[in-house]
């Protein structure tokens, strides 16, 4: 099988893709815009957002509440009360983020050849992979200190993995936004839909190869050598 993996190089999103999502986490960040900006803010939905990054989504807050964008200090301020919230949370509920099925098989079988984009902050993607038992791989990370727009981050993970011209870079990932970022720079994408519903979105998004989970090592392997560009 490792014949199957020549040319091969992939882009894994983390929430909903590698690790379960935590539905205290919209809270969590909104609780930091607050305390940063010293003023409430919406009760915040990553789907409503333009730019689904922790510094997209600041920025789009700051321009609704505060009319302005983000001094110098402020993106870093939310992302260290964003992190100390998860930590918080973790030492309640060490198991509360969990692996999805398969992700570590995956993650090892690729190994040099995978590498983390994540919307996040790094320390906040570190602590999630860490609670999942995931950070000890060591894979390349491109996270939102690499720019607010995903397809930013999906580059720079390639770049991180020493891609080469005529190499096939594969995007996973679970959001609409991961499915618009494999389309706007023309890689092939694999969905992961491991929550009710989340298949019809990423399918009515324009993705064809939808995978419930990494569990069926065999048929992640297909999908990443097989999987178009999003319609």
């Amino acid at each position: 099988m490792v014949q199957d993996l020549d040319g091969l190089a992939v882009a894994f999103d983390i929430d909903g893709t590698l690790v379960q999502i935590l539905p205290e986490e919209e809270l969590l960040f909104g609780r930091a815009c607050a305390e940063v900006l010293g003023r409430a803010v919406p009760r915040l939905s990553w789907s409503e957002f333009p730019v689904v990054t922790d510094a997209g989504i600041v920025q789009s807050v700051w321009a609704q509440v505060a009319g302005r964008a983000p001094i110098p200090g402020e993106i870093e301020a939310v992302r260290d009360r964003h992190c100390a919230g998860l930590e918080a949370l973790l030492r309640q509920d060490p198991g509360r983020i969990q692996a999805i099925p398969g992700a570590r098989a995956i993650l090892l079988r690729l190994r040099s050849r995978a590498g983390w984009a994540t919307g996040n902050s790094a320390p906040a993607a570190r602590l999630k992979l860490a609670a999942a038992g995931l950070l000890d791989l060591d894979l390349p990370l491109a996270s939102a200190e690499d720019g607010p727009e995903r397809t930013a981050i999906v580059l720079r993970c390639g770049q991180l993995l020493g891609l080469r011209p005529g190499q096939r870079l594969v995007s996973v990932g679970d959001g609409t936004w991961d499915v618009q970022a494999a389309r706007d720079l023309g890689l092939p994408f694999v969905g992961i839909a491991s929550v009710p519903g989340r298949a019809e979105r990423l399918r009515a998004a324009g993705a064809s190869a939808i995978l419930p989970d990494l569990s069926d090592l065999g048929a992640v392997l297909r999908a990443l050598r097989t999987a178009p560009v999003p319609a």
